[in-house]
């Protein structure tokens, strides 16, 4: 059974990072991490997916999306703009750019 509950944003941003530069040990530096941390993010997908989400090839061609790394990949793409949005909104409130006004009438 596929648990997307057990799916977390770290791990989709993994995914989403090694699609972006074709391979562990890249995503791992653009992400900050160790290739064994980017390692066990993508593990952590495939076991709760029950899926792989990369087809493993040699470390010259690296890894490219499996169908389901693509439709999770282009997923995240989606949610990365969502979250982006929903940040830019945030700051503007605090800012004091946006907000809401109620009115009363008597």
């Amino acid at each position: 059974m596929i648990r997307m509950d057990a799916v977390t944003l770290r791990q989709l941003r993994a995914l989403l990072m090694v699609d972006r530069v074709g391979s562990m040990a890249s995503a791992a530096k653009e992400l900050r991490l160790t290739a064994p941390a980017v390692h066990s993010q993508i593990k952590g997908l495939e076991e709760a997916l029950q899926a792989p989400v990369l087809s493993r090839q040699s470390d010259v061609a690296g890894s490219g999306l499996t169908d389901e790394g693509q439709v999770l990949a282009d997923a995240m793409v989606r949610i990365d703009a969502i979250l982006s949005q929903a940040a830019e909104q945030i700051a503007a409130m605090k800012a004091g750019q946006v907000g809401r006004v109620r009115l009363g009438v008597v």
